[in-house]
């Protein structure tokens, strides 16, 4: 393998790295959504999918809005038990919403009985 890089890999190099860091910054404090990743951080989307690679970033789909979320390993933890007591409260929303339709459908019914 030739050790010598010409000028445009050793920039390519150089851009990737830059913005390998960038991602890392912008993930550091925990999950983003993939539109603020694009926002935050610079390069194409093929760069920060590479750099996402290089820093072994978990992509999951999630939250309220159902989009994606990027994520380093170590947030993966904080976020399955947050989306899991997210995922539990809309479960009993969805109950409770059951539930008053068949009290209203019953207190109709019991009307027009009457």
């Amino acid at each position: 393998m030739n050790a010598r890089l010409t000028a445009a890999e050793r920039e390519s190099q150089d851009d990737l790295d830059y913005v390998t860091l960038r991602l890392e910054e912008a993930l550091s404090e925990g999950p983003k959504s993939c539109f603020d990743v694009d926002l935050e951080v610079p390069g194409s989307e093929k760069q920060q999918y590479r750099a996402a690679d290089r820093l072994g970033v978990i992509k999951s789909k999630g939250g309220y809005d159902n989009s994606w979320y990027w994520m380093l390993p170590k947030h993966l933890p904080q976020w399955r038990a947050k989306e899991e007591k997210r995922k539990e409260k809309q479960k009993h929303a969805h109950n409770d919403r059951k539930k008053r339709r068949r009290r209203a459908r019953a207190a109709d019914g019991a009307t027009v009985a009457s």
